[in-house]
């Protein structure tokens, strides 16, 4: 059994059994005496809903269904029908209920004014034409998804928002009737009243009508299609929908370059998350940066890690140099450090050859003195030691031994590198 799987099902549990608990308030409401004004509101504000929950369980039991036969849970499978049996007597009584007392719904109202205002308009002289009958226009309910904003924007915004014979308390009403989920979050905290319509609508079109977002949304469904395995009618019929409906869609968001935009959008998602973060930060919510944008802030990026490598790289001077007028030098500062020792062996000396064995290497390097007692190792390097003297480095008056091997005592006091020795014997 597939844990993810298991975590689904329980999710569209829980789902299922708000949707069943919304449906069984409606019903509850239906039962108080609808003769009283604060009953019957309570009932129309609920049952305004009424085919959205069904919609919604409808939705809820049919995945819960192909879990169930994924997992072969067969339990699960026989208390979900019985679950939707409840859910739909529930629905046919509320229904019931309000035709017994003509009460209708949203949906309804605007049906029968847009029906209402058709007959009203005075006939003309001329004959009349017969036409097929329409059917009747309904608003789907919308809950966040970018792929439904078009449809839904087009409907509210034309028999909703620009009807004048509706007012703003009115609309208001409409539009937290044909909104659901996320979308609904937006708006959910503001009273109902005809000022806070204008604010609402505002709020939702400037957060969904967004031709970024929706650009972006359209290119990323058409760049995560994967190809097709095969080149049967089903694979085809998918490869078809999917593009010809998103780029037509993208082609309808009036973007003022879509195909600088595309260009723009492509090379944005191939940065790093940091990179397209900071891109980001330098634009406002609803401007769209071009092609040209985006390359000259990669440009001034690339720039900007030149430098910092450059100044990384640069070598680093020591300013605690030695005082130059002491010319008796502090008996601890003529012995060599371990950093001393690891720069002097990085150094490119000129050809030496060992004190010990005249090969063409350091002592320190010599596998015959590493190979000595440590006791007759030490008697050797105080004998190879006799001779070298201490000298004062040219350029940073630092100390060092000098080797009379490699350079003169005269070469040592003017600095001919690389002479210094610092640390000869480990």
């Amino acid at each position: 059994m597939s844990s993810t799987d298991q975590e689904k099902l329980e999710k569209f549990l829980k789902r299922r059994e708000k949707i069943f608990a919304r449906m069984q308030s409606l019903f509850d409401s239906s039962a108080l005496d609808l003769k009283i004004k604060e009953n019957l509101a309570a009932f129309l504000v609920r049952y305004d809903r009424i085919e959205s929950h069904y919609a919604d369980f409808d939705a809820v039991q049919e995945e819960i269904f192909l879990i169930c036969q994924k997992l072969s849970d067969s339990t699960t499978q026989k208390s979900s029908v019985a679950q939707g049996i409840a859910f739909e007597d529930l629905y046919y009584k509320v229904k019931a209920c309000a035709m017994i007392n003509n009460l209708k719904t949203s949906q309804e109202k605007l049906a029968e004014m847009a029906s209402t205002s058709t007959a009203a308009t005075p006939s003309v002289s001329t004959p009349p034409v017969a036409s097929p009958r329409l059917p009747k226009l309904e608003i789907p309910v919308f809950h966040g998804d970018l792929h439904e904003w078009p449809n839904f924007f087009g409907l509210f915004d034309s028999t909703i928002d620009k009807n004048k014979s509706l007012s703003n308390t009115e609309k208001f009403q409409y539009l937290k009737t044909f909104l659901g989920g996320p979308a609904l979050s937006l708006i959910e905290s503001l009273p109902l009243s005809g000022a806070n319509y204008t604010i609402a609508y505002k709020t939702v079109v400037e957060r969904y009508q967004n031709k970024r977002n929706l650009g972006a949304f359209y290119l990323n469904k058409l760049f995560s299609f994967r190809p097709l395995s095969s080149d049967s009618l089903e694979n085809l019929r998918k490869h078809y929908d999917c593009f010809n409906t998103n780029f037509s869609a993208y082609g309808a968001i009036g973007l003022r370059e879509p195909a600088d935009y595309f260009a723009m959008h492509l090379a944005l998602r191939a940065l790093d998350t940091n990179t397209r973060q900071r891109f980001e930060a330098e634009f406002s919510l609803n401007e769209v940066p071009t092609f040209q944008q985006l390359m000259l802030f990669v440009q001034k990026q690339c720039h900007i890690r030149e430098i910092s490598q450059d100044t990384e790289q640069m070598p680093q001077i020591s300013h605690h140099r030695k005082p130059a007028a002491s010319s008796h030098p502090h008996p601890n500062s003529m012995r060599p450090t371990r950093n001393n020792l690891v720069s002097t062996t990085q150094q490119n000396f000129p050809s030496v050859s060992c004190p010990l064995c005249k090969e063409g290497h350091r002592l320190f390097q010599c596998s015959a003195f590493h190979a000595m007692e440590p006791t007759k190792r030490y008697e050797t390097y105080k004998k190879l030691m006799d001779g070298i003297g201490v000298g004062i480095c040219g350029v940073d008056r630092s100390f060092y031994y000098c080797v009379p091997h490699i350079v003169s005592s005269k070469d040592c006091l003017l600095f001919v590198p690389p002479h210094c020795v610092v640390g000869l014997v480990l």
